[in-house]
């Protein structure tokens, strides 16, 4: 039957063909909903809308020819349907785009965009710009005319939309891509032959009916519920495939520019000239977005490297680094520096009696809360295990026992800490500091835990005249 619309010129007859078709889509259509119970319903109300109201074009279209075959009258009624048809068919594929989207996607945006100017192109020069170079048209004609050629636009940017974003990719999905592709070389053909023989004559119907067997086999296919659904997948990746799809695109137009050179020895230089522009605008645009990726990626790894990844403070090594800094600085300012060591008492009992995870969400409980507590240049990392070291930048060891009497009462779950608090002494490398800080925890877990020492020295005794003899007592 689809080869034969090739041979049948009768409008009729095409109507009658196109009912019978259209009516067992229109009827798969129903079925597939009731079976499936597709999500959003919406998506295909709209397409099967779509659908009945080009069906209906046809039946006018066949009605009017039979009743006036020789009349010249502009055929309105059916071509308003038609345009309309694409009205039905753009709204559920936006349906459909939206339920499928996790979220903005950016660069798929502008795939879409790349390979919907790439192919806007030879739709234009075949569809569009033989209509617009026709002279003394009635702008009720030119606006039919031109109506869907811009429909065939639309739906093209919305079937690119629909297949570059994210979402689940099924059978049904891929029918349904195939169906609206052979509805869009349905209309290239049709405009493309109309200048050759009779606007009537439906060359192109053989694809209009195949477009209408697999919409009628994707609604029935058992993956149509679900898809709609979010891919678990990370459709945003660019890959060695898009990158030739992207590539074969942009090379279209100059690809073009040189066939018409070659073969009519002319060009559409305006048509062509435009889209290449656009189309490199838009790579620009797409290698931007890619390099900011690239850039996000690599400062997200460069945080993730410096953070504890159970506690969200800075790691041991971020640790390193911010002391060997904090020293240098206080060397060359003169400015006071106290560091702490903090280990939680008992930890290993903790976690042989309530388990590892309960552990885990101790350390991370602990580190939120005292968090909270902190001042805002005080700095907390996770020094390894149950360990923690706190950096006081511009402060002395009293001020930082203050601050770590406070921790004591921010510590979740009823349990206690040891801690060592250590000053910087003048010429004192950070390992030296650190090394001082461990033995003043040492001391104060073997003097009974749940307290804080401080690791006294000749220069923070002269500095706070006294404080260390208090400590240290």
């Amino acid at each position: 039957m689809l080869t034969a619309l090739f041979w049948i010129s009768d409008p009729v007859t095409q109507a009658v063909i196109y009912g019978v078709l259209g009516s067992g889509v229109s009827v798969a259509m129903l079925l597939g909903q009731w079976l499936q119970r597709p999500q959003p319903a919406a998506a295909w109300w709209l397409v099967w809308a779509g659908i009945q109201t080009s069906l209906t074009g046809d039946v006018v279209l066949g009605l009017r020819t039979w009743a006036f075959p020789a009349s010249a009258v502009l055929p309105v009624v059916e071509n308003v349907l038609y345009l309309f048809s694409y009205v039905g068919l753009a709204a559920g594929q936006v349906v459909l785009i939206r339920s499928r989207s996790a979220g903005r996607d950016g660069g798929a945006l502008i795939d879409a965009a790349i390979v919907t100017c790439a192919l806007a192109l030879p739709l234009w020069l075949v569809a569009v710009a033989p209509v617009l170079a026709q002279p003394d048209q009635p702008l009720a004609a030119l606006v039919l005319r031109l109506g869907i050629p811009l429909g065939d636009v639309v739906l093209l940017v919305l079937l690119i939309r629909l297949l570059t974003g994210g979402g689940t990719r099924n059978a049904s999905l891929y029918l349904f891509l195939a169906a609206m592709c052979g509805w869009l070389a349905g209309d290239v053909i049709n405009a493309a032959l109309s200048d050759h023989g009779s606007v009537q004559s439906y060359w192109g119907g053989a694809l209009y009916c195949l477009c209408y067997v697999l919409l009628g086999t994707a609604v029935l296919h058992p993956s149509m519920a679900q898809i709609a659904a979010v891919s678990d997948r990370d459709n945003r990746r660019f890959t060695v495939r898009r990158l030739v799809l992207l590539a074969g695109m942009s090379l279209l137009a100059p690809g073009l520019l040189l066939g018409q050179q070659a073969v009519r020895g002319r060009v559409d230089a305006v048509p062509i000239g435009v889209a290449c522009m656009v189309l490199f605008l838009l790579v620009v645009a797409r290698m931007a977005g890619l390099i900011r990726q690239v850039e996000r990626q690599a400062e997200r790894l460069s945080e993730l490297a410096a953070k504890d990844a159970l506690t969200g403070v800075g790691n041991r090594r971020s640790w390193d680094a911010a002391l060997e800094t904090a020293v240098a600085a206080a060397d060359r300012s003169g400015q006071p520096l106290a560091v702490a060591l903090l280990d939680l008492d008992h930890f290993k009992r903790y976690n042989d009696t309530y388990g590892h995870q309960a552990g885990d969400q101790l350390l991370k409980g602990a580190a939120a809360g005292w968090l909270n507590v902190l001042r805002r240049d005080d700095m907390l990392y996770r020094y390894g295990g149950e360990e923690f070291a706190l950096l006081f930048a511009g402060a002395t060891w009293v001020d930082a026992r203050r601050v770590v009497d406070r921790l004591r009462e921010a510590t979740p779950a009823g349990q206690t800490f040891s801690a060592g608090i250590a000053h910087l002494a003048p010429a004192e490398t950070p390992q030296e500091l650190v090394a001082r800080a461990d033995v003043a925890l040492y001391r104060a877990k073997k003097n009974g835990r749940a307290r804080t020492e401080h690791a006294p020295s000749s220069v923070a005794a002269d500095r706070e005249s006294g404080g260390v003899r208090e400590a240290g007592g």
